[in-house]
Parts: C-alpha cells; sequence; structure tokens
C-alpha cells in the first residue's frame, strides 16, 4: 500500500483519481494491442521499429482518450507534452544563452 500512496501524493488526486488513472493506462494497453491486431492492412514483415512506432502512437491517443472519458484529461496531457519533449529533445536546438544576451541588448 505504500506505492499506492507515494503515487497518490506524486499525482495529487485522491483514491478515485488513482483508480481511473489506473483504468485508463490499463484500458490504452489492452486496446492498444487489440487494435494493432485487428490492423491487418498492414504487412506482417513490418520492420520492428515501425511496429513499435504504431503500437506508440496507437497507445498514445487511446490513452488520451480514455484519460478524457474517465475525467483526467489534464492529467494524462501534461504527461503527454512532457514525454513529446523528452523525445523531441535531440531534435530541437539548444538555446544558447550567451548569444540570446547579445542579441538581445539594445543598441543605443
Amino acid at each position: 500500500m505504500k506505492i499506492i500512496e507515494k503515487l497518490k501524493q506524486k499525482w495529487g488526486v485522491g483514491i478515485w483519481g488513482f483508480l481511473a488513472i489506473m483504468a485508463a493506462f490499463s484500458l490504452a494497453g489492452t486496446s492498444s494491442v487489440l487494435v494493432r491486431k485487428k490492423m491487418i492492412f498492414l504487412p506482417e514483415d513490418l520492420p520492428v521499429f515501425i511496429n513499435i512506432l504504431f503500437f506508440f502512437l496507437i497507445y498514445q491517443i487511446l490513452l488520451l482518450t480514455y484519460g478524457t472519458i474517465l475525467g483526467k484529461f489534464r492529467f494524462f496531457w501534461e504527461k503527454e507534452k512532457k514525454m513529446l519533449l523528452f523525445l523531441l529533445r535531440p531534435v530541437i536546438p539548444k538555446k544558447n544563452h550567451k548569444t540570446d544576451q547579445m542579441y538581445s541588448k539594445s543598441v543605443d
């Protein structure tokens, strides 16, 4: 029970919010496997990377959908944004504070 209490505290939810979040994770995981199996238009010998990408996208969409249905859209949307920024970190150029300051100085 310590784990449940720690998660409730970390997420800032009560028991019903915790159950809704766990239900959304469970439903999204199960549904994404079922949906992926039903995607018969994809070839069987699809590369593993593409398979993982499809599964990941399906899971994320279903997670937001179930989170919305269970009243936890904001919680899942914040998690999605953090994850997306983490995944795009190698692609997004880093800010250079020195050049930002250099170009933001006003010229008198």
